[in-house]
Order: structure tokens, then C-alpha cells, then sequence
């Protein structure tokens, strides 16, 4: 599931191979935008649900997975979706 959500990450011009000049992002950037936000809100969520406090827990599943995509993403990947966190 997590190298399908990688794949998916990466922009439709990157997996078509398109050499369009104005076609420079490598990653579709609504939607890693839109999966870091969810999964934030999702795990603060289900953290003040079990233990009343907000805080990230490092076991939490989704904390894994943003940690995950983030080693598993090149130097480019990294970075952007570092700046969104």
C-alpha cells in the first residue's frame, strides 16, 4: 500500500514520461498536501481520544506513515513535503 501511495504522489506528468517544458512538478502537490493535513488532524485526533493530550504519539499509525514516506521520497520529495509539515 505505502509504494502505491508513493506512486500516486508522483505527478501524472512524471509517470507519462512528458517532456513538457511548463510541466516542471515532479510531485502533484495538492494531494501530498491534502494526505500530510488529514493524516495531522487525523492523529491529533485519535491521540486526545485515547490519551487527552494532543501531542503526536510516535507509535501512532499515522505518524509512522508520514515518517515512512518521508525516507522512502528522493532529495526533491523530501523537501517538499518537509515544507508542508
Amino acid at each position: 500500500m505505502l509504494l502505491q501511495l508513493k506512486t500516486t504522489i508522483l505527478s501524472a506528468i512524471q509517470q507519462s514520461g512528458t517532456s513538457d517544458p511548463g510541466a516542471t512538478e515532479k510531485y502533484n502537490l495538492p494531494l501530498l498536501n491534502a494526505i500530510i493535513i488529514y493524516i495531522g488532524v487525523s492523529s491529533i485526533a485519535q491521540a486526545k481520544t485515547r490519551t487527552g493530550s494532543h501531542l503526536f504519539v510516535p507509535s501512532d499509525p499515522g505518524v509512522l506513515l508520514l515518517h515512512q514516506l518521508t525516507h522512502d521520497m528522493d532529495v526533491e520529495g523530501q523537501s517538499t513535503f518537509l515544507k508542508y509539515k
